[in-house]
């Protein structure tokens, strides 16, 4: 269209209009800058996570289907918990689950066992030399294994094999003295005339220990007591007086794992007149061996005062042994502990926490279901440590809005509203001048 001199009236007003515009759209630029700055606010965020997770052992003293799911439960839910976990080393976390080693020289006894039958069947054969090594052997074996009536029966049977080899060999003195052992260690053997033969059973009736003046005997060693023949006789270090023959000496006790000294018999010889030095070697009880005792002892603890001592001495062994595990330079505390036992024929779970003499009582004592507590593991461990709630903290690097959408933009929204105005006063002041518009060249008409 040509510009004509009506123009000029609309261009003169509408220049400082879009003057205006301009400006609106420079001081909504800075929006474009300012939109993207991170505004510190308040954030609602979980409480921080303590540094360390606190270890909590789950104890069980049952052994049973139901206790074993309990533990697996209980054991999986503290993998996942926010400040609670199980304990780091997996070899103690073993030694308190499974089966209850009440009797720790199980297997040895056994294989003495099966020696002890190789040898009665050589003897029944006739191969005296190969019995009489078999039942050595056997006797050598029991010297590392505790001093109890089962094990001093299985002694007697060994010494009376050996005594019926060297009285067929007719070593008759050395017989004497294996059938004096046999009394020695099972004194209430007695020989079935039905199954031994007539000169068997002499020999062993005549064989009975005879008063005689005893030895001097010095016993070194550490970490227990003395037993001699089975029977507690006293401390190591010091000396006893034992009547000369054959005799199964050894140390044991509950820090330590029985050893005995035998010679080339299997047993040690005691010789008339003559002072005697035994040497038997330490052999302390590592922390796998001691948390296992504890927790047989606890689990036939029936006296509420002595359940709470022998729970402190568990506790205070899987503490010792978890501070080795960590190579830390410092005591790792175990301060919270689940024991899972059988109470009154129903399975129960305690929560047993440190107060300032240790643990002196549970802080709960509930039955459980095992279904329920694979369930909802979370329940038993909210004792000792309940769920955390959101909370406002200011934990000193803020996040970040999250970033306007488009339309939300300051320097967009700045010019959208520039635009609508510029339209608005232009329309306005062009509807306000009437009377159309006239051509600015004057050669041309305007009809």
């Amino acid at each position: 269209m040509p510009y004509t001199k009506g123009m000029a009236g609309a261009m003169a007003v509408t220049r400082p209009i879009v003057c205006m515009w301009v400006a609106i759209e420079l001081v909504a630029m800075p929006g474009i800058v300012r939109a993207d700055v991170v505004r510190p606010t308040p954030q609602l965020l979980p409480a921080k996570l303590p540094v360390e997770r606190r270890e909590v052992p789950v104890i069980d003293l049952v052994d049973e289907p139901g206790s074993i799911a309990t533990h697996n439960a209980i054991r999986d839910e503290l993998l996942r918990h926010e400040l609670l976990k199980p304990l780091i080393e997996p070899r103690i976390g073993a030694e308190l689950t499974g089966p209850l080693k009440a009797d720790e020289d199980k297997l040895q006894i056994e294989e003495v066992e099966g020696i002890r039958k190789d040898a009665e069947a050589d003897l029944a054969q006739f191969d005296l030399p190969t019995a009489a090594g078999n039942a050595v052997k056997g006797l050598e074996k029991l010297n590392t294994v505790s001093p109890t009536p089962a094990t001093m029966k299985l002694a007697a049977d060994l010494g009376l094999i050996v005594a019926q080899a060297r009285l067929g060999k007719n070593a008759t003195l050395e017989a004497e003295q294996w059938f004096a052992f046999v009394h020695r260690v099972h004194p209430t053997r007695h020989l079935d005339p039905g199954r031994y033969l007539p000169q068997v059973v002499a020999a062993f009736e005549q064989a009975i220990p005879k008063s005689q003046p005893p030895v001097p005997v010095v016993v070194h060693g550490s970490y227990g007591r003395v037993y001699i023949d089975g029977a507690d006789v006293g401390v190591p270090n010091a000396t006893y007086e034992i009547q000369p023959g054959f005799h199964l000496i050894q140390i044991a006790g509950p820090l330590r794992q029985p050893r005995g000294k035998s010679t080339v018999r299997g047993v040690t010889e005691i010789e008339v007149g003559v002072t005697k030095e035994i040497d038997i070697a330490d052999a302390t009880a590592d922390a796998l061996l001691l948390i296992a005792r504890a927790r047989v002892t606890l689990s036939k603890t029936t006296d509420p005062a002595l359940r709470d001592k022998f729970m402190n001495n568990l506790v205070a062994l899987i503490s010792d042994a978890n501070t080795k595990a960590h190579g830390a330079s410092k005591q790792t505390e175990i301060t919270d502990a689940v024991v899972i036992s059988r109470q009154n024929g129903k399975l129960v779970a305690q929560g047993w926490r440190a107060h300032v003499e240790g643990f002196d009582k549970p802080i709960f004592n509930a039955p459980v279901d095992a279904a329920a507590v694979r369930a909802r593991p979370g329940d038993l461990l909210a004792w000792f440590a309940p769920p955390r709630s959101l909370q406002a903290i200011d934990n000193g690097t803020p996040l970040p809005d999250a970033p306007p959408a488009w339309y939300e933009k300051r320097w967009i929204q700045a010019s959208t509203l520039g635009a609508v105005i510029v339209i608005a006063l232009s329309t306005y002041f062009i509807s306000q001048r009437g009377g159309g518009m006239s051509p600015i060249n004057p050669d041309v008409n305007h009809r």
